[in-house]
């Protein structure tokens, strides 16, 4: 009975041990889309190395976790991408930005600090509302 208990402790702090040591090798990634008139209706694929791992509509925000090292974050066009290089614990802010073109909305994505991103009052909304 008591080796049992050891046993189970000893696998238990195991677990704990390997899974915070695997979260503190990540980092954490948002991507967020600000609300605005124009090209409001255009959904935005969000391609995270190669793999299509969201839909951004107007409004909207995306987080996930990335592994440390370099990842390329880009729309449909792929000639607009934006690469960072992960660091385990930081956080990355991409912004999806619509501008206006002769030619329908198209993506415009920019790499920002959380500092930078928290200064946009439409970033902290959405961030409260998520």
């Amino acid at each position: 009975m008591k080796s049992k208990i050891i046993t189970s402790l000893f696998i238990l702090t195991t677990l704990f041990l390997t899974s915070n040591a695997i979260s503190q090798s990540q980092a954490k990634l948002i991507v967020y889309r600000p609300g605005c008139v124009y090209g409001s209706l255009a959904k935005y694929k969000v391609n995270l190395d190669n793999r299509d791992v969201a839909t951004l509509k107007s409004n909207s925000i995306y987080e996930t976790e990335i592994s440390s090292g370099s990842h390329t974050i880009a729309p449909k066009q792929s000639k607009r991408a934006v690469s960072i290089n992960a660091e385990a614990g930081q956080t990355y802010v991409v912004e999806y930005k619509t501008p206006i073109h002769l030619f329908g909305a198209k993506a415009k994505l920019r790499v920002l600090t959380l500092a930078e991103a928290e200064k946009s009052k439409k970033f902290r909304k959405l961030e409260k509302a998520k």
